[in-house]
């Protein structure tokens, strides 16, 4: 055995912003968002040069576990600018999508999205909130997100990281022309 590393490849666009609880929903199928973690935080240096920001300034961290059929569907890490969203309601994260909260209560215009989905392991943590049992597949599909949006003028960058328990689903992209 060993290991094999591939290049990175990356697509330049799948599909369109969307989010999945609000597909989801509009097939008649009910989530459930649970709050892990909302905290304002300062950034690391990955997100300083991912983001674009100043030391100094902070960020919403929210992470969530979204449930369909009362089962783990995903986690969602969400780095948002706090000077572009305040302090949300945990009840306003609980019942809507990011893609609501960002779009329209919030009435940022969104500019740019760009989905980098990869494999990988997850710790045990995640592991344990996906429910991924030890004889499954010790691996998630990861994606990264990372969305432009405009506010007064400037451009601001929004970091989400979604981790899916890859024996439980999978990704279908598809589109009519």
């Amino acid at each position: 055995k060993g290991t094999y590393v591939r290049r990175k490849v990356e697509t330049l666009s799948l599909q369109k912003v969307s989010s999945i609880i609000d597909e989801l929903r509009r097939e008649g199928i009910n989530t459930r968002n649970k709050i892990l973690r909302k905290e304002i935080i300062l950034p690391g240096e990955k997100l300083i040069s991912s983001m674009n920001l100043s030391k100094a300034e902070k960020i919403l961290y929210v992470e969530r576990l979204v449930l369909a059929f009362e089962k783990p569907l995903y986690i969602t890490k969400a780095y948002l600018p706090y000077s572009l969203t305040g302090n949300i309601s945990k009840n306003l994260l609980t019942r809507n999508s990011f893609t609501r909260i960002v779009t329209e209560i919030l009435s940022l215009r969104l500019i740019y999205s760009k989905r980098v989905l990869v494999a990988d392991v997850p710790d045990k943590r995640t592991a344990e909130l996906l429910e991924i049992a030890p004889e499954d597949k010790q691996v998630i599909n990861y994606v990264q997100t990372f969305w432009t949006v405009i506010h007064e003028d400037l451009r601001r960058l929004i970091y989400f990281e979604d981790f899916f328990n890859s024996s439980h689903g999978k990704f279908v992209f598809e589109k009519t022309y």
